[in-house]
């Protein structure tokens, strides 16, 4: 038997933490009008990912009930995986609601 851990006293590496990059007002502009000349379906995707902040998996896994017409808002609850639809998002804290007005 080992008389001590060999590891007592190595620090553990911890991982860099990557700083989110955002688009500036300018390259906004320029991503929405290079939208404008692409079929809807694909427009209203990358919309949702630029103004919601939606992660790819949760804005397909969108459905009619998460829509609230009445108020404005989009449901962000489940997420879709390469194999399956998660009944929740990445994380609970994440679930969310998204208001849709323009103002």
């Amino acid at each position: 038997m080992i008389p001590s851990n060999p590891l007592d006293g190595v620090k553990r590496p911890t991982a860099e933490k990557n700083k989110a990059k955002f688009y500036d007002d300018e390259e906004a502009q320029l991503l929405d009008t290079t939208l404008n000349k692409e079929p809807s379906k694909w427009r209203l995707y990358f919309l949702g990912c630029l103004i919601g902040g939606f992660r790819r998996g949760e804005l397909i896994a969108v459905q009619w009930s998460d829509l609230n017409f009445e108020e404005n808002t989009i449901s962000i609850n489940k997420s879709i995986s390469v194999s399956k639809i998660v009944d929740t998002t990445k994380m609970i804290l994440k679930m969310r609601s998204i208001c849709l007005n323009g103002t």
